[in-house]
């Protein structure tokens, strides 16, 4: 739902702003009424009307008719109340936002009214009008928002008020009266800066209303926070001067004039902060929400004031709001989501002002420059980093600042006081700071109402505060106070002269007192942190944002941009010379637009401070002995050295000699070699520093001195040699000549000399058994005949008991442990140890109590977990046990016994593996890996204890893999294992070709000869290569990449050469074993014929001829059908077809003669092929009329069908009961190996293991299978590869294929022995006619057949084979 607003237009100068050269200003503010015309009614054509989409609302603007005349400043005239129309308002009335209204009504923004009515913005006033900054007020005016008052009303707040009342900012005030802001004024002075004015005067620049026509554009300003309307045409409007403003707004806020320059802000900052958005479509008005700036600069010699306008949205509205009390201005907002900084901006006729804003929600401020409080706007801005840029975000209109200041008080009707004998003493006013507030006291003086606080402020008092206060001791705080900024004040008491204290006198003021803050003195201190360094340090100082640093020698002093930092390191000093600093604080007391501070407020500096870089002294050295010829000299590091120079001398105060300079600040400590034993030695130290390339040393450390000597003995260990001996042992000394052995049963005191030796071990004999003694050692070095003595080692004591035990493990099992150890001589026996962990409770398990035992077995252990042991012997000597020392700890780990792994078989991708059984095991792992020292994956948990056999499968050929076991023992959930086995490798291998043979070809146009072998298991290929001698060189000359292929022809061969071929398979990359060579020599054999049709009784004659010349036998492949002599004489005996062969020194020749006899087949088999097309078959008839056999279909549908012929198991079980031997069928659709693999899988399963007589047969002629592959080559694969799936589940296969096919479609080569089933459709008489290569062993050759039993026909066939 929309609403309207009505807005108008104001054009006319407020009375009291040019007071203060303020520009004309233009607003309109929002009234919820409906749209009115003067005579109440509605103009369409004097409003003009727009949708404002940001808040649905419609706004119209009007503008007031009767203006009358206009005119200049200085020419304008004042008009009398009786002057003005509508004079007939009632008395005193006036209300805000009334839609109709009597004559004489007051509205707020109303161009002309009746005397004594009042508004914030009138144009003309009558005698005595006042508003907010009126100049005068006459009785009964009536204020901004007045909902209705009696005659004589005042202002806004008011109830009722007397005669004469004035307004918030009253201008006219009795005798003694004085305003907020006065300078200096002879008792009973009026208003603010009013000089004085004539009796019903409006404002000094007062005079008729001007209308927008003669407002210059440049001094047009549009205040807010309204809804303002920016007209762009009107009738009434100067439409060039309009525009004028627009492109002058468009040139500040766009183009970034000059004009900005001026002011504290960038032409870029202004133009984020104040978007122009003016839309120039057809409107008649561009309405938008705004906030007004405006500042001042100098145009043709004169002052003129300018616009800017900012547009606020809902979306980037901030609220603002403040309360100005005495000299500050407290701020609150509430924090906009998405903001990241905020600032507050001081808006005022001629400059803006920055001031940052904290984390809080209030922002404090000092406006104790500003001339009144409103003379400044204050807009908040907020900022979000945007692609490392701060970006203004959102703003606020201008605040609401309400300012508490000294309320007037109102007008009493009693009479003035009689203050003329009485006047208030001269106060005196004194003042103390803190930081930066001051807080200003004086005492209370006789007849004081209150007081007056006065700023002394270019060259006159200004008043700043009135104090209605009688206390005895008066106080005011001033805060925020600039250092180094003076300030003068003073003070003065008055006395009321009536008590509603309207009018006062004043009495005289005080002595004046200078206000000026200074900082802190600054306590400095420079020392000196090495050679190169000093620190410079400094107490913090309130109010400070940086320091100033000066040295001696500096032209000028460097600047420390922060008020916390306290330290400054000088790393520009040379050693030995005195450096003097003083440091002072500093403000920053004006920055420019950027930011950077171009002004700065000083303190004193502090007083001076020195320092000088020096080395301080090693503060100590130590020298001591480390061999019976080196000195250690070790002293502590100094602060910044570079290294350290080490001087000798053979006397305190001799000469010292330098012997060592070491390079590094850190390095503490020599050795000084070659020394003499017993000499003393004097040492001192110096540290150095390189400054600037050059050495300087510092002082010289204390003297210390020193002598070599031997070196102590250190590692002395004693152990019970035996149950009357105890062995001593020690290290070495360097140097030393010998040692001497000392010992005592006292561990302090009585050791006597036991032995002068030169090995580093002695055995003290002949002791008693369990007594206790004493020894130590000491190194010597002879040196001119003199024994020169080390220190003594530390005292060890030894127990004289039997000798240590030397225990080790000897066997386990998965549950027990044995120990062993050799017999100790002397021991009554032995105490055996054990723990659950290298540090756990050792628990004596077992006390042997035979010096000749010498094995433990530990049983019911837990496999797999670790056991510590240790053994001692023991003497019993008077009846008690003297122990020996503990033996080594022994760790053992009961475990089941380690497996051996073998190899029993491997193939080309798996191995078999066996183990024995392994006693106690739970079960078995295997592991596996690639390489002898690999990573281990564990390949088969077996657990079974039984199981000792794994196959791993799965494995590449030509591949190493090494294999490890372990048995486990499972017992409460937790596994113990063995050791693991040793390593087996082993390389799955394809198998070496067998039945590798060659045969010449008897090709006549080239030589060649076919070569045949047996398939190999796994492979995927073949490999042949060629010599033309068994021990020669062979090359490779054919590569077959088919497991399945095992023959192929070598051409090209020279006729009468022997050639000799080696075959090796093929899997992927690997190779496997050469077979045994083969050879045969090329032979070309030509036949006359080819084939032969003949008749019953028929004889021809077939020539041969060979190269070379070679003797031939003749052979057929059905003696039935037809014979050959030795002389190629071929007899035809019965009907049917056969092959003539040539045989070449007993080599059968793939070279034959096709034969066909017409007539009736001789020894042929009758049979039928039925499926579920035929029905239901009466098998007894159909054996009773003579069929031999019946090929029956298996499977319906595609190669991934497993869907049986409905009728495959009556006619299977009917035929078999009547005597007909059965074979199968499947007709396929199969365009790849896997899917023929598929089809016959699905075959063998529909037998399920039924027996057959005939051939499982593919059937091959469906158009799909053509369309699916792409050679002849590849679809005899697919034959094969359902060959070999049919064969090796045990049955016999043949092909079932038209003469077409197999002429044209297929590579007979490839199945030139395979069975084949002819389909060709013809009289008997007529043959199959099919000649190529491949065992012709069936013959469909009728479709229309009819047999007893079957219904409808069915095809005939007939069998050369018997199968």
């Amino acid at each position: 739902m929309k609403r309207r607003m009505v807005l108008r237009l104001l054009s006319c100068c407020l009375a009291g702003i040019l007071l203060v050269e303020a520009p004309i200003q233009v607003a309109a503010a929002p009234l919820d009424a409906a749209e009115i015309s003067e005579d109440g009614n509605t103009d369409e054509n004097e409003f003009f009307e727009e949708d404002f989409a940001e808040e649905d609302v419609e706004f119209v603007a009007e503008q007031e008719s009767e203006t009358g005349d206009t005119g200049s400043e200085a020419e304008s005239e004042i008009k009398e109340p009786e002057e003005a129309e509508n004079t007939e308002e009632p008395e005193g009335s006036g209300s805000e936002e009334e839609p109709e209204k009597p004559e004489g009504t007051g509205s707020e923004e109303e161009a002309e009214k009746p005397e004594g009515s009042g508004s914030e913005e009138e144009a003309e006033k009558p005698e005595g009008t006042g508003s907010e900054e009126e100049a005068e007020k006459p009785e009964g005016t009536g204020s901004e928002e007045e909902p209705e008052k009696p005659e004589g009303t005042g202002s806004e707040e008011e109830a009722e008020k007397p005669e004469g009342s004035g307004s918030e900012e009253e201008p006219e005030k009795p005798e003694g009266s004085g305003s907020e802001e006065e300078l200096e004024k002879p008792e009973g002075t009026g208003s603010e800066e009013e000089p004085e004015k004539p009796e019903g005067t409006g404002s000094e620049e007062d005079s008729e209303e001007e209308t927008l026509a003669d407002v210059k554009s440049d001094s047009l300003i549009l205040t807010g926070p309204q809804y303002g309307v920016l007209p762009e045409y009107s009738e009434n409007f100067n439409a060039d001067a309009v525009d004028g403003v627009i492109a002058g707004l468009a040139e500040i806020l766009v183009d970034g004039d000059a004009k900005i320059s001026e002011y504290a802000v960038s032409p870029d900052q202004l133009k984020d902060m104040l978007t122009w958005i003016v839309n120039h479509e057809e409107e008649y008005y561009t309405v938008l929400p705004y906030v007004g700036y405006t500042y001042v600069e100098k145009e043709d010699g004169q002052e003129v004031q300018t616009v800017s306008i900012a547009r606020i949205s809902q979306e980037n509205q901030l609220s603002l709001s403040g309360v100005c009390r005495e000299q500050d201005i407290k701020f609150s907002f509430i924090r906009a989501e998405g903001v990241e900084q905020y600032k507050l901006f001081q808006v005022s006729e001629n400059e803006i002002k920055e001031f940052s804003v904290g984390e809080g929600q209030e922002i404090l401020i000092d406006r104790m420059e500003s001339v009144e409080p409103s003379a400044y706007q204050y807009i908040l801005c907020g900022y979000q980093m945007v692609d490392d840029e701060w970006k203004l975000c959102a703003f606020s209109r201008c605040a609401d600042v309400e300012y508490e200041t000294i309320s007037s008080v109102e007008p009493v009707t009693e009479p003035a006081k009689d203050a003329a004998a009485i006047r208030p003493g001269k106060p005196a006013l004194e003042y103390t700071v803190s930081k930066n507030t001051a807080t200003l006291k004086w005492k209370a003086v006789k007849h004081a109402d209150g007081y007056i606080l006065y700023q002394y402020v270019n060259g006159g008092y200004k008043q700043i505060d009135r104090i209605q206060d009688q206390g005895s001791e008066l106080e005011r705080v001033i805060y925020d106070l600039k250092f180094n900024e003076s300030r003068q004040y003073a003070v003065s008491a008055f006395v009321n002269n009536n008590d509603a204290g309207q009018t006062y006198t004043e009495g005289e003021r005080s002595n004046t007192v200078e206000v000026v803050i200074k900082f802190e003195k600054m306590q400095a201190k420079a020392s000196v942190v090495n050679c190169k360094e000093i620190n410079l340090s400094w107490t913090q100082i309130y109010g400070a944002d940086g320091y100033e640093i000066l040295r001696s020698g500096w032209s000028n002093p460097i600047r420390i941009e922060s008020g916390s930092t306290l330290l400054y390191k000088d790393a520009s000093v040379q050693p030995n010379n005195t450096y003097t600093y003083k440091i002072r604080p500093y403000q920053v007391r004006e920055r420019d637009t950027a930011g950077r501070p171009v002004q700065y407020s000083y303190g004193d500096w502090s007083d001076s401070v020195s320092a000088t870089p020096v080395f301080p002294a090693v503060a100590s050295i130590a020298v001591k002995s480390v061999d019976y010829q080196t000195l250690e000299i070790t002293w502590g590091s100094v602060n910044g050295a570079a290294g350290y120079q080490v001087y000798r001398s053979t006397s305190e105060n001799g000469s010292y000699k330098k012997i060592a300079t070491l390079s590094s600040g850190t390095s503490v400590n020599y050795q000084d070699s070659g020394r003499k034993p017993g000499v003393t030695c004097y040492y001192k130290v110096r540290p150095y520093c390189v400054v600037n390339g050059q050495t300087v040393e510092g002082p010289d450390s204390p003297v210390k001195s020193g002598k070599t000597k031997m070196g102590k003995v250190s590692g002395v260990k004693t152990e019970s040699a035996s149950y009357t001996s105890v062995l001593i042992r020690w290290d070495k000394v360097a140097g030393a000549s010998g040692y001497k052995v000392y010992y005592s049963t006292s561990k302090d005191s009585g050791y006597k000399t036991l032995k002068t030796t030169s090995s580093t071990s002695y055995k003290h004999k002949k002791l008693t058994t369990g007594k206790t003694y004493y020894y130590k050692v000491r190194a010597y070095k002879t040196v001119n005949g003199k024994k020169v003595y080390g220190d003594y080692s530390k005292a060890v004591k030894a127990k004289v008991a039997p000798a240590v035990v030397v225990a080790e493990k000897s066997a386990t099992t998965y549950n027990s442990v044995t120990l062993s150890w050799k017999k100790i001589s002397g021991a009554s026996g032995y105490a055996v140890y054990r723990a659950e962990s290298k540090n756990g409770e050792w628990k004596k398990i077992k006390t042997i109590k035979s010096g000749s035992t010498k094995t433990y077995k530990d049983k019911g252990l837990i496999p797999g977990k670790t056991y510590y042991y240790k053994v001692r012997a023991y003497r019993t000597v008077s009846g008690k046990n003297v122990y020996g020392a503990y033996s080594e700890v022994v760790k053992a780990k009961p475990a089941l016994k380690k497996p051996s792994l073998k190899k029993s078989t491997v193939n080309y991708d798996s191995v078999k593996l066996t183990w024995k059984k392994i006693s106690g095991a739970s079960g078995y792992k295997i592991y596996r890996s690639t390489s002898a020292d690999g990573t281990y994956k564990r390949v088969k948990n077996i657990t079974s204890a039984s199981t000792l056999t794994y196959t791993d499968s799965g494995l590449t050929a030509g591949t190493t893999y090494y294999y490890k076991i372990r048995a486990y023992r499972t017992v409460d959930g937790k596994k113990g294992y063995s050791e693991y086995s040793k390593l087996l490798d082993v390389m799955p291998t394809l198998d070496k070709v067998k039945d590798f043979k060659a045969a010449p070809t008897g090709d006549d146009e080239k030589g060649s000869i076919e070569l045949t072998w047996s398939k190999v298991t796994g492979a995927t290929g073949y490999t042949i290569v060629r010599s033309t001698s068994k021990q020669g060189t062979y090359k490779e000359v054919r590569v077959i990449d088919s497991g399945d292929t095992l023959s192929c022809t070598d051409s090209k061969l020279t006729f009468g050469e022997t050639y000799y071929y080696q075959i090796s398979a093929t899997r992927n990359n690997y190779k496997g074993p050469v077979s045994n060579s083969v050879n045969a020599t090329a032979i070309a054999v030509s036949l006359s014929d080819s084939s032969l049709t003949m008749s019953v009784g028929d004889t021809e004659k077939l020539a041969v001829a060979t190269m070379p010349k070679t003797k031939v036998t003749w052979s057929s492949s059905d003696q039935d059908v037809v014979t050959v002599d030795s002389k190629g004489k071929v007899t035809a005996v019965g009907g049917g077809t056969a092959k003539i062969y040539v045989k070449v020194n007993g080599v059968a020749i793939t070279k034959s003669v096709s034969v066909t006899v017409k007539g009736t087949i001789k020894g042929a088999y009758k049979g039928i092929d039925v499926s579920s097309y035929q029905g239901t078959i009466d098998w007894k008839k159909v054996a009773d009329d003579g069929i031999d056999f019946a090929m029956i279909r298996g499977i319906i549908g595609s190669s991934s069908s497993t869907t049986r012929d409905s009728m495959f198991k009556a006619n299977y079980e009917g035929a078999t009961a009547n005597g007909i031997k059965v074979g199968v069928y499947r007709y396929s659709y199969a365009t790849s190996r896997t899917k023929a693999r598929t089809e016959a899988q699905a075959i063998l399963e529909t037998l399920h293991g039924r027996k057959l007589d005939y051939p499982i047969v593919m059937d091959m002629e469906d158009r799909s299978i053509l369309e699916g592959t792409d050679s002849n080559s590849r679809r005899s694969e697919i034959i094969l590869a359902f060959k070999k799936e049919i064969e090796d589940a045990g049955y016999t296969f043949a092909l079932y294929a038209n003469t077409t096919w197999l002429n044209n479609y297929l590579d007979m080569d490839m199945l030139k022995d395979v069975d084949i089933w002819v389909a060709r459709w013809t009289e008997l008489e007529n043959g199959h006619g099919y000649n190529g290569k491949g065992n012709v062993t069936m013959w469909q050759y009728s479709s229309s057949g009819r047999v007893n039993g079957i219904n409808g026909n069915v095809d005939l066939n007939v069998s050369f084979k018997k199968y």
